[in-house]
Formats: structure tokens, C-alpha cells, sequence
């Protein structure tokens, strides 16, 4: 078995993990130091970020893995096997080749349209034809032309929620191999971004130290080291922790939107004008026959559509089209109202808690050689928290048609005015109140398309720089947002690996810095947590009755999906059919359904798990950040 293979550099973490103070106490990775301040025992590089050649090049031969020798151990290939697997499905070449086709289909859109039906309308989305024309089995061709690369691994603890119910994001990022020359575009990149569930959730934030001193304790490993005990740890859910390991891999369909909430799957992607970001989930499809699993494509979160930054959209073909005029014009006014009250909070995290917090607790780390500034705070802690029905199914980053305020010129004239005046009114002493534009371009900023170029770059098009202007300060001078990559697009090259400076110099250190404050914290002199489950709270109970959602589960447990569907076998009158069915596999639970009832479990499932996203999303602070941004 693999875990026997992981098991020498596996006990060899534990060795090192042992010598230390483990548990609810002080890390064994932070040392205090006589002036107060402690110093963090693990760098940047790998336990922000792993995107080094000998790591991510590591092949089954060399760490000793079952299969073909000479493929790579973070193969696209075996990332989509082992979802295939975790959902107990057939993981053959036809069944990878089928699971990764239902990604492909959704590229088309005849219509130029997908319904947003918690919206009730029609939102623009474009065909995408060269996307959809890749090939299933070259991407999966782990030796071949066309063949998807691993380029990163990243530990994003950072996304924590305050309730603990969680660890973070855990993602693996991909691209399309590049030709040789090189070409500007046929690029192609896929993230899996794995939501991994607290182990011992009933220890609150103590159970995800077998997390952070995992990726902690890859700093002291050679890269091959490192390669197998993120093998174990991705595929097995081994930690090598004296604590314990996962409740199961990183790389399991549940995490990526398939049971919880949180978790997706994003694309970065060029086979044709214009560079665009998609999202999807990993869900169960229920049939009979055809793939056990599918990518469903679902909005691209923290993205509203761009047009309801406007005065007006009652001109606007593109908006109007095939929708009831009213729902419109519902919306929109629900948009502008949450942008005044909602958003403008968000985005200005300099007034917040928590952003007071970490700009306090700078004093007490030494963090060497990954200083984290107030800007980087600042730069770690805006966010949108947008609602699922403002979304849009596409974030475009090339060009300015999805940059709020921007086209066409002239349109958001009134809407600058208003957050004019609710900038104003949130400015403080040391931080003037910022004016309509900047809070745009934070509104900007924190989409996909922004984060990926458009506020990056602001001259005219977009492709050159300096960064958007985020904040103004009482000097006249001004913070701008940090760049990508040199060729643009994109925050991890796929020719030679390359991060973008925004990771390098902004982002990466203050993930550091939250990690460390965690790591540094004496968790055994907290308040005893919460137990998981227990009474729903009254917000998520209205989302749940909203949702038409009837399993408290959902918004209380990590994992509900196998009670969502006791509860809808019972309620087509398959209760005494399921009894004793409680921890058996899904299919032996949904034997014998027709298709109308397998239909209607798929919409039970559906509507669980966008109510558990929607408390988890909006809802729910984070550990260290009030609103987390997807990216």
C-alpha cells in the first residue's frame, strides 16, 4: 500500500514533530526570544508554497509508488484517479477521460447565457469552443504534448473559518504543457482547491496544528523528502503528526465542493480571446449509468456581475435579454443597496477587528526574512463577501469589460457617488476615507479577473502597469495593488514555474504571518471549543429554510451529504427501506431509485450544499480575516 511506501519519511516527520511541544500548547516551530518576540522555525519555501522542478517532477519510481514508474506522482492523471476513487467509481483511462469531458462540455454555451437562479435571471456567459475541443485523454497523458504539469502546491490555512470546522485550502495547480516555441497563447490552467476538514474538530482551532506542523516540518526536508510526504499527504491524508493524520486525503471529491463548504475547482485559461476564469464543483451525479462524478459549473464566487455596477441597466442588451425586466431591476437595487451596506465595510478592512489584530500582533514575531509590512495586511484582508446571486459564471481578466465602473465610460456615475459618501464616512485619523474609484478598484481587485491582471495592470487595456490604486493616504501617497507575473495572466508561469511578485513579495509572507500566529499561540490557555453540531444558529437556519434545506447537518457538521440523502429517501417514502443504512456506500443507499427520484436527489443535494457554501462564504468569519476571498 502507499501509506506502507510513506511510512520511513513519515516517521521521520513524527520523530520531528514529537521533539516539540505538539497539541493545544505553543508549536515546537515558534521559539520566543528574549525580547519578546518569537521567531518562526519554518521558511516561506515549501510550507507556503512547493513549486520547485525536483518536488513536482518527483516521479512513482522515486518515491516508490504503485504505476507506472516514470509518470509523475502529482500527475493530473492521479489527482483525477483518486477523486474518481474516493467516490468509490471506476478509475480506468475511460472513466478519467469521462469524469474530465463533463468539465469540457460546460465550455459550450449556444445561448451566450446561464440561468443564476438564486438571482432569477439570465446572466451572460461566453462559448467557449477551443476550450471545449481539448483533448480528455492528452491531458491526461502524463508524458505526452498536450499534457497537464503540475506547477505548485500551496497551503492556503490562511482560509480557515473562526469556527474551526475546517483547516483551509490545500490546492494543486496545473497547466497545459507548453509548446516548444513557446506561444502567447493555447494556455490552459486548472487549480484544485481542496477544503480540508478539521481532524478533531471537537478541539477547535488546536485540531488543525496536525496541518500547520505538517507543512511546518517540510522546511527542515530534502526535496524528496518533501515530495513524499506531500504525496502521503494529498493522496492519503497521512501527516506523519504524533497527533494523528486527515480524516481522509486532501484529494477526496468531497473537498472540492462535493460534501461540505467549501472547496472548488478553478480554471485560468487562453485557447482563444479573451483570458477568462471559470469554477466548478466535484458532485455526485447519481445515475445509473454515464460518469459517478461530474464537474458542475457553478458561478466564479466574489465576482458580481460587472453590469450591476452601473446607474442603468435597462439599455443593456447583453444584461436584459431573455429576463423579466422586473428581476432586473429587483436585483440591481438589492446590489446597490448591499454595495453601500455590506460591501464598502468589506472592502475597507482597515476598520476592521481582525485587521487591527494582525497589524498588532506584528511586534511580537520576528519574521526574518519574510517581513510582513501594514500593507501586506491590508493587501491579505480586503474583501467582497458577495452573495451567490450577484454572481456571474465567468470572470474575464483581459481588457476592461468586467472591471466594475469602467465600461462603458460614463456609466457608473452615480453609483461612484454613492461610494463617495460611504468611503467618506468609514476614514479614521491615521486613514483618510477613500473615494468612489479607489473602492472600485478594491471591488476590482478582489475578482478573479482583477487579481489575475486587470488590477494589476491599469494603464488603458489593461496590460501595462503601475497596479490600481487601492488606497490614498494622508501623504498623498498611495498603495497599489501587486503585479503578476511578467507575461501576465496568470500568478504561477507554467514554462519554468515562476510565482508573480504579488505571491512573492504581498501574499506568500502574510500567509506566513497568520500561520505563525497560529503555531505561536498557547492554545491549551483558550476557552474550551464549542462541540461540533449542536443547535443551529438562527442566520443559518433562515439560509437553510430559504434553501428549502431540512437536515440541520448542513449547517452545523463538516460532512452531511450521506444524511441529506437518508433524509430524501425517507421523504419519498424509502425510510423503513434505509434503515440500517447509516455509514454504508451511497450507491447500496440509492439502489433501485428511478430516474425522476435520482433527479430530484441530485436538486436535495444541490440546494445542501449551496446552503452550506452560502453560511460558509458570507456568513462565517474567518479565523484571521473577516471576509475571505476565494483567490
Amino acid at each position: 500500500m502507499q501509506l506502507e511506501r510513506h511510512a520511513p519519511v513519515c516517521a521521520a516527520l513524527v520523530i520531528a514533530l514529537s521533539a516539540s511541544p505538539t497539541g493545544a500548547a505553543v508549536s515546537g516551530f515558534c521559539t520566543a526570544g528574549g525580547d519578546g518576540r518569537s521567531t518562526l522555525g519554518f521558511d516561506l519555501k515549501p510550507s507556503m508554497v512547493v513549486h520547485s522542478a525536483a518536488v513536482l517532477d518527483a516521479t512513482r519510481g522515486e518515491l516508490g509508488l504503485d504505476g507506472e514508474a516514470a509518470d509523475r506522482a502529482f500527475s493530473f492523471s492521479r489527482t483525477i484517479g483518486a477523486l474518481l476513487e474516493s467516490a468509490s467509481a471506476p478509475a480506468d483511462a475511460a472513466a478519467q477521460e469521462a469524469f474530465v469531458q463533463t468539465m469540457l462540455y460546460s465550455f459550450r454555451s449556444p445561448t451566450g447565457r446561464m440561468l443564476n437562479a438564486e438571482a432569477g435571471i439570465f446572466m451572460p456567459v461566453d462559448d467557449r469552443p477551443e476550450e471545449a475541443a481539448l483533448s480528455a485523454s492528452a491531458m491526461l497523458d502524463d508524458d505526452g504534448a498536450q499534457g497537464m504539469v503540475p506547477l505548485a502546491l500551496f497551503n492556503r490555512f490562511d482560509l480557515a473559518p473562526e469556527t474551526w470546522s475546517h483547516c483551509g485550502e490545500h490546492r494543486i495547480v496545473y497547466g497545459l504543457k507548453r509548446p516548444e516555441p513557446d506561444s502567447p497563447a493555447d494556455r490552459f490552467l486548472l487549480i484544485f482547491e481542496a477544503m480540508v476538514p478539521n481532524p478533531s474538530p471537537e478541539a477547535g482551532e488546536a485540531g488543525c496544528r496536525r496541518v500547520t506542523e505538517f507543512w511546518a516540518g517540510l522546511s527542515g526536508m530534502g526535496e524528496i523528502e518533501q515530495a513524499a510526504a506531500l504525496s502521503a499527504f494529498y493522496y492519503d491524508g497521512t501527516t506523519g503528526h504524533a497527533d494523528g493524520d486527515l480524516s481522509g486525503p486532501v484529494v477526496h471529491f468531497r473537498n472540492y465542493g462535493g460534501d461540505g463548504n467549501r472547496g472548488q475547482v478553478r480554471a485560468n485559461m487562453f485557447m482563444e480571446f479573451n483570458w477568462q476564469l471559470r469554477e466548478w464543483l466535484t458532485q455526485l451525479t447519481f445515475a445509473e449509468s454515464g460518469p459517478a462524478l461530474a464537474f458542475l459549473p457553478v458561478t466564479v464566487k466574489d465576482n458580481p456581475l460587472s453590469q450591476l455596477f452601473r446607474d442603468d441597466l435597462a439599455a443593456d442588451a447583453d444584461v436584459m435579454a431573455g429576463n423579466v425586466p422586473a428581476a432586473v431591476t429587483a436585483l440591481h437595487g438589492d446590489f446597490v443597496k448591499t454595495l453601500t451596506s455590506d460591501f464598502v465595510p468589506n472592502l475597507m478592512s482597515e476598520g476592521s477587528r481582525k485587521y487591527g489584530l494582525l497589524l498588532d500582533g506584528l511586534d511580537g514575531l520576528d519574521l526574518g526574512a519574510s517581513p510582513v509590512d501594514e500593507t501586506a495586511v491590508l493587501l491579505g484582508t480586503i474583501g467582497l463577501g458577495a452573495p451567490d446571486r450577484f454572481n456571474e459564471h465567468q470572470s474575464t481578466s483581459q481588457g476592461g469589460v468586467d472591471v466594475p465602473g469602467e465600461e462603458p465610460a460614463g456609466a457608473s456615475v452615480a453609483i461612484s457617488g454613492l461610494l463617495d459618501a460611504a468611503g467618506a464616512a468609514l476614514g479614521t485619523a491615521s486613514i483618510p476615507g477613500q473615494n468612489g474609484q479607489t473602492i472600485l478598484n478594491r471591488a476590482a481587485a478582489v475578482t478573479c479577473g482583477g487579481c489575475h491582471m486587470t488590477a494589476a495592470r491599469s494603464s488603458p487595456g489593461h496590460f501595462g502597469g503601475p497596479g490600481a490604486v487601492i488606497r490614498e493616504n494622508v501623504d498623498a501617497s498611495v498603495v497599489r495593488w501587486p503585479d503578476v507575473h511578467a507575461n501576465g495572466f496568470v500568478h504561477v508561469n507554467e514554462a519554468d514555474r515562476a510565482l508573480s511578485p504579488a505571491l512573492e513579495e504581498e501574499f506568500l509572507p502574510f500567509r506566513r504571518y497568520v500561520m505563525g500566529r497560529h503555531l505561536c499561540a498557547d492554545l491549551d490557555a483558550g476557552a474550551a471549543p464549542e462541540e461540533p453540531g449542536g443547535e443551529v444558529p438562527d442566520p443559518y437556519a433562515l439560509v437553510l429554510e430559504r434553501r428549502g434545506v431540512d437536515v440541520p447537518e448542513v449547517a452545523t457538521d463538516a460532512r452531511y451529504l450521506e444524511a441529506v440523502v437518508q433524509d430524501y429517501l425517507g421523504g419519498i417514502g424509502r425510510g423503513r427501506e434505509t434503515v440500517g443504512l447509516v455509514g454504508a456506500s451511497l450507491e447500496a443507499m440509492t439502489e433501485g431509485l428511478s430516474d425522476p427520484e435520482r433527479q430530484g436527489l441530485r436538486l436535495a443535494v444541490s440546494r445542501a450544499i449551496e446552503a452550506a457554501r452560502e453560511i460558509e462564504l458570507v456568513l462565517t468569519e474567518g479565523a484571521y480575516v473577516e471576509t475571505r476571498r476565494p483567490h
